[in-house]
């Protein structure tokens, strides 16, 4: 809590002096508006405020502040941490960019995604792409891009500035953040200090459900402007966390995360260099997970896993305008170093152990061309070069180190007709297997994804309508699926299991203690991982055949670790968004956005699995600039379309599962030009229902020994937040 009364000193003194504001002052700079919703305005983009007020309530991780996103979803595996999937597909399929610099989790049971590690507040946009529509924007965009932005401050108008809020939410929420910044002609600073944490949640059903969480995170940016065209900046990041997890026996006792970037661009060099940047950058993560900081301590004994991850980007980017054309080229480089150690709670004494390491080089070109007012050609193409190492594996091994070469490109076509933008375009992208699917198959192609784009957006007088299509084919899909003779051997009990997991976890201790080669103790690391995930897998069963499961039907089916491989496949997909804002009448407003994906494993004549199903948001709203209130309901359909025990590396699928219907609203009062109150409920009837990615629920309740099909979605939530900015 001394976060927490540090984080709101800054707070009081700003609305101390928001209420000395006089009300006739009063402007548009700070909206009483809850977000319920995102609007594409470009062409395959939706970009939006991470700042801003956003229902349902978000965890304050950067996967949760996706939801408001149309067909975005996010796999739930307790309180935070989730992880998203964009029209079905996430992991290293979705790139996850911050600052410039890509973030990478390190859990081998993806405990940890990269949006785990990002502090919303921090940054002043999220610019999500949707497909392989950009080269801009790193390799690999099967699915599409998130990019969270964080631009130099400017202060114009006042030497300073001040953004801060504080939010208090049953199951004991409590967030706060403030950021500061002053500049002038040459140069700026801005600090950016947020915390949050959250006691366990409770289910519609009122289960406890084991997912508490806490984190705090620091952000310092410093700028040099000594001309006008000349900007030299550096930005320092600091996120320490914690979080519990109901979907195994397992928590994260430690989410540490340390990243800096420098970067020095010039601009104005010439009628047509417009702008040379150059950037580098480092980050590394320090994750622990074990079986005793955050729960009782259970069959499996104390047990921990230490992951570690270093992460080096660097790029130099030129950008050309020329008339009605404009340039982008660049190159990029990343150096990605993957260490573990585990053990019991003196894990600590072990050395960390290389397991895999990563090295990528590409350079790119995107071109847009302005060919009248009202027609545009954009098109890009990008080649990298990846190589990936087996750092355990003997220099002679053949499978030590394997190259990956890649291509990825796209064109676009875009039309203005009257108040009508249409676009249409081809794209292609490839990606190499990541840490996770190499981990479960050392012999697996990369991905090409071929993907047509289309859509139309519409703003007309009091009318916003946008619609995006799209229709890919993907070779050499990784799947990540349940080993037949593991599913056959899952149906044994739980507890033969667990005394198995306990006694193999305790060999293999026993094993990393007696060997200081580091090929043993990096093998005795990974045993235990995998004797770790076993256990959960056997629970998870267990908790199918006849644990409580409201929400949803079918059976456990979350599995990793050693009774998971993956493999090539072919797939398609397909589906879209439509978006429809209708200004009825002054003040008022009435939104809806539809999504759906439908995508199909061809190999196998299955469908591709954690594929969501149909998705319908509506919203009625209220904003006079002074007060304002709106409602949300969030439609999900049934999803019978499914494949049990196959996934991707965060989850499989477990069955079938139920279609529910969630009702929120929320008000706020913007009481002058610098604060407002803003207040909501979450799930107003208390709805017990699971999204159908969620994870499994075999450990919702560790001490209870309550288990679900799936992690279920909290209960009716309250919550108030107060925000102050000049």
């Amino acid at each position: 809590m001394k976060t927490t009364h540090f984080l709101l000193l800054p707070l009081a003194a700003a609305l101390s002096q928001a209420w000395a504001a006089p009300i006739a002052e009063e402007t548009a700079e700070l909206s009483p508006v809850t977000v319920t919703g995102t609007q594409q305005q470009k062409a395959n983009t939706v970009k939006f405020n991470p700042k801003a007020t956003l229902q349902p309530l978000p965890a304050g991780d950067g996967a949760d502040l996706l939801q408001s996103v149309p067909n975005m979803s996010i796999i739930r595996k307790g309180g935070s941490s989730g992880d998203p999937l964009f029209r079905g597909l996430g992991g290293s399929r979705l790139a996850i960019n911050a600052d410039d610099q890509f973030v990478y989790g390190g859990c081998s049971n993806r405990m940890d995604p990269p949006t785990s590690y990002i502090h919303p507040s921090t940054f002043d946009e999220v610019v999500v792409t949707k497909g392989p529509q950009t080269v801009t924007q790193g390799m690999g965009l099967i699915s599409g891009s998130v990019h969270f932005v964080r631009k130099d401050p400017t202060f114009h108008e006042q030497p300073y500035s001040f953004n801060g809020s504080t939010t208090l939410g049953n199951s004991g929420r409590r967030d706060a953040s403030f950021e500061a910044g002053a500049g002038g002609k040459y140069g700026y600073a801005r600090l950016n200090v947020s915390h949050n944490e959250s006691d366990d949640y409770k289910d519609g059903a009122g289960n406890r459900v084991h997912s508490n969480f806490k984190r705090d995170s620091q952000m310092v940016q410093l700028g040099v402007t000594p001309t006008e065209n000349t900007t030299i900046a550096g930005t320092y990041e600091r996120s320490r966390g914690k979080a519990a997890y109901a979907d195994r026996m397992m928590d994260g006792s430690k989410f540490d995360r340390d990243a800096w970037n420098v970067r020095i661009s010039q601009r104005n060099i010439t009628p047509w260099l417009s702008e040379i940047e150059a950037r580098y950058g480092s980050s590394e993560i320090d994750h622990v997970m074990d079986t005793y900081s955050l729960r009782p301590v259970g069959k499996m004994g104390k047990a921990a896993i230490n992951p570690k991850r270093r992460t080096d980007t660097g790029n130099l980017k030129a950008t050309f305008d020329w008339d009605n054309v404009n340039l982008q080229t660049g190159i990029d480089y990343m150096r990605d170093r993957h260490t573990e150690r585990s053990g019991d709670e003196k894990f600590t004494e072990k050395a960390y152990a290389p397991t895999q390491s990563f090295d990528q080089l590409g350079g790119f070109a995107e071109a847009a061309w302005q060919r009248n007012d009202a027609q545009k050609l954009i098109a890009g193409f990008r080649h990298d070069q990846v190589t990936g190492t087996y750092e355990n594996k003997a220099d002679s091994d053949p499978l030590k180190k394997t190259k990956y070469p890649l291509n990825s490109g796209f064109f676009r076509f875009e039309q203005k007709l009257g108040d009508t933008k249409y676009y249409a375009g081809l794209g292609v992208a490839q990606r190499s297997p990541d840490y996770w699917e190499r981990k479960k198959s050392e012999n697996l192609r990369k991905e090409t994804n071929r993907q047509l784009d289309a859509g139309l957006i519409w703003n007309s007088g009091n009318w916003h309508v946008s619609a995006s299509v799209f229709a890919g084919k993907v070779d050499d899909f990784i799947i990540v699926e349940t080993k037949p003779m593991m599913m056959h051997h899952a149906s044994n009990s739980a507890a033969a299991h667990d005394h198995a997991a306990a006694h193999n976890h305790a060999a293999a201790h026993d094993h990393a203690a007696a060997h200081d080669h580091a090929a043993h103790d990096h093998a005795a690391h990974d045993h235990a991982a995998h004797d770790h995930a076993a256990h959960d897998h056997a629970a998870h069963d267990h908790a199918a055949a006849g644990g409580n499961a409201p929400a949803a039907g079918g059976h456990s089916g979350h599995h990793h670790g050693a009774d998971l491989s993956a493999r090539n496949i072919d797939a398609i997909r397909l589906g879209g968004e439509i978006e429809v804002k209708w200004e009825f009448a002054p003040n008022w407003s009435v939104s809806s956005n539809l999504a759906y994906t439908y995508g199909k494993n061809r190999t196998d004549g299955k469908p591709l699995a954690q594929t969501p199903p149909l998705e319908w948001n509506n919203t009625l709203a209220f904003d006079n600039g002074k007060f304002s209130a709106g409602a949300l309901w969030k439609v999900v359909a049934k999803q019978n379309r499914f494949s049990k025990g196959q996934g991707n590396i965060v989850g499989q699928d477990i069955g079938a599962s139920a279609g529910f219907g969630v009702l929120s609203v929320n008000a706020g009062w913007k009481f002058n030009k610098y604060a407002t109150l803003q207040g909501g409920v979450d799930n107003v009837f208390n709805k017990t229902y699971a999204e159908f990615v969620s994870r499994s629920g075999g450990f919702v309740d560790p001490a209870a020994g309550i288990k679900t099909t799936r992690v279920n979605e909290p209960g009716r939530t309250a919550w108030l937040r107060l925000q102050a900015k000049f």
